[in-house]
Parts: C-alpha cells; sequence; structure tokens
C-alpha cells in the first residue's frame, strides 16, 4: 500500500523514503455524515526521506497574497468552495506559513501535502483542528501550469 501511494500519488518521493513502521488504528464512533455507529480502520506510514526530491511548496500566506494582488473578487473565491481572505488571515501563524508541496496527476489535477509533526497531525485530525484544517485547505492554490517544453 505505501509503495503504491508512492508511485500513483507522490512520484517525485519513489526511492527516496524508507517506511520504518505502520502503526494501525482502530476508532469507533458515530459517523458524522449518517450517524452510524462504524468502525474505522486506518494504517498511519511512518517514514524518512533518504534523499533529496525536488517538489515546489507554497503557503497558505502566499496563495493569499497572490489572491490580494491578482485574484478574482472575494464573492467568486467563496462561491467556488476557497476560503475568502479574512478568513486566511484568522488562521494560526503556524499553519499560515507552514510549507505545503503540490503534485500534480496525469489528469491535470493534483494534491497537496504537508510535512507535519505528531502534534500537527493530531490537532488537525481532532474535532478541535476540524476548522483549521479546512480553513488552510480552502486557502491553498496549486501553482500555475508549467508550460510544455516545446519539440522544435
Amino acid at each position: 500500500t505505501f509503495q503504491r501511494l508512492l508511485s500513483t500519488k507522490l512520484p517525485p518521493l519513489q526511492g527516496r523514503v524508507n517506511l520504518t513502521h505502520v502503526d494501525q488504528q482502530v476508532t469507533k464512533k458515530a459517523s458524522e455524515k449518517y450517524g452510524i455507529y462504524t468502525k474505522y480502520l486506518r494504517s498511519v506510514c511512518h517514514a524518512q526521506l533518504s534523499g533529496p526530491f525536488d517538489l515546489a511548496a507554497t503557503t497558505a500566506q502566499e496563495c493569499h497574497d497572490l489572491l490580494v494582488h491578482k485574484g478574482p473578487s472575494r464573492q467568486s473565491r467563496v462561491a467556488d468552495g476557497h476560503a475568502a481572505l479574512a478568513d486566511i488571515l484568522s488562521l494560526d501563524e503556524h499553519f499560515l506559513n507552514h510549507p505545503v508541496h503540490y503534485v500534480s496527476d496525469k489528469n491535470d489535477g493534483g494534491i497537496f501535502y504537508a510535512w507535519l509533526t505528531v502534534e500537527d497531525f493530531e490537532y488537525l485530525t481532532s474535532p478541535a483542528g476540524k476548522d483549521d484544517k479546512k480553513l488552510w485547505a480552502q486557502a491553498l492554490r496549486p501553482p500555475p501550469p508549467q508550460p510544455s517544453p516545446s519539440l522544435e
């Protein structure tokens, strides 16, 4: 599963990450969506980088600054499900300036990834961190597409 994740979602890290151990976590609670008592299974993979990698990094603050200077109107951003500018600035400074990496996929989309401490991960996956996690994700924007190299 870990190798599949690397090959499909994080190809720039393939061959540069060593899996150290996997924690199996079991949680039983009512699902938020349906209210049905549910058993959740999660595998948390712990790994270490074994070499350098090249991924563009950004922060919520940098995305905010781009929106202020070049972005669409506030109304269209909110309508698109993105955080309003004032909401972005209410995000804790730690997450506002935390580096986030964007990995493009083959379908002209992509995924944001961030290296988190155990404490940050536990906070963002807790009920107390739910709003910050959502706001942080909504504040981020993919980098502009890179032009394809010409075949001259």
